[in-house]
This record gives C-alpha cells, structure tokens and sequence, in this order.
C-alpha cells in the first residue's frame, strides 16, 4: 500500500474511532453500567477460581489501556515511525480533556488520573507495537535480499 493511501486510511479510521470513542467517554453515565451485574459476576467466578487479583479496578484500567490501544496504532501509522512519541503525548492531552470534560459536564461520571495514565499507557503500547511490527517487516523483506546474493549499488565495485 502506498504511503498517501496509508495515511488517507489511518484519517479515515481515526474520525471513527474518535467518533465512537466520544460516544463511550461522554455517555452521561457509565458506559458499563447497564452490565454491572454481569461484570461482578465475574469478578467473584474469579476469586472462587483462584484469582482474587481480579478486581472492579484492574478491569477497569485494563478496560482503558485497550481503548486506547487503537489511537496509539492509528496516530503512528498516520504521523510515521519518527514521530511516534506524538501519539503518546496526544494521548495525555486527549485523555485529560475527557476527565476535565467529565468532572466539569457529567456528574454521573467518574473522572480520575488513573483513567488518563491507563490510556496513555494503552497509546504508548499501540505506537510501540507500530514500531515493532515496521522493524520486523523491514528486516524480513531486507533479509531475503541479503540471502540472494543482492549486494547494494553503494557496496559494488568501481
């Protein structure tokens, strides 16, 4: 895939994802509220099955580094491998306007800093994940040249 037809692609799932993302982080309640029940239930299964680390809390941070697992993935894609680090700081930023916006907007909302570090975290993780499949990528399709016996124009005889 082209590089402008990559970019045009990430802005297109990017609009999406913001779209979807505000309807989840500016719902006026809860988003998991209608499966409380559901979700406690399965806390307790668990703590009977041998795992009383999990917890409402540990869900929920989870919940957000996931989230924002796709804004990492498609902010490097979009801004490129050198600027990565961007995705993690519009993350902060994004992520600090949502917990603003729900202790000032919506009182049925439960604003934290443990929201902002997990979905700066899940960023941090999208954009490394980035990198990482771009270097493997690089070295396979560089590798198999090597291995021909392609020796670049810069390494031939004059």
């Amino acid at each position: 895939m082209s590089p402008s037809r990559r970019r045009l692609l990430a802005g297109v799932l990017l609009a999406v994802y913001l779209i979807v993302l505000a309807l989840v982080v500016l719902w006026p309640e809860p988003v998991d509220k209608p499966a409380n029940h559901e979700v406690y239930a399965s806390i307790i299964w668990f703590h009977e099955h041998g795992l009383p680390w999990v917890t409402y809390d540990i869900i929920e941070f989870t919940s957000n580094v996931v989230m924002f697992l796709p804004f990492g993935i498609i902010l490097t894609v979009l801004l490129g491998r050198r600027l990565w680090w961007l995705s993690t700081l519009a993350a902060v930023v994004l992520s600090t306007g949502i917990e603003l916006i729900q202790l000032v907007a919506l009182p049925d909302r439960y604003p934290s800093v443990r929201d902002v570090i997990a979905n700066t975290v899940g960023a941090l993780i999208g954009s490394l994940l980035v990198l990482l499949i771009g270097t493997l990528i690089a070295r396979r399709t560089s590798t198999p040249r090597r291995a021909q016996g392609h020796v670049p124009a810069s390494a031939s005889p004059r």
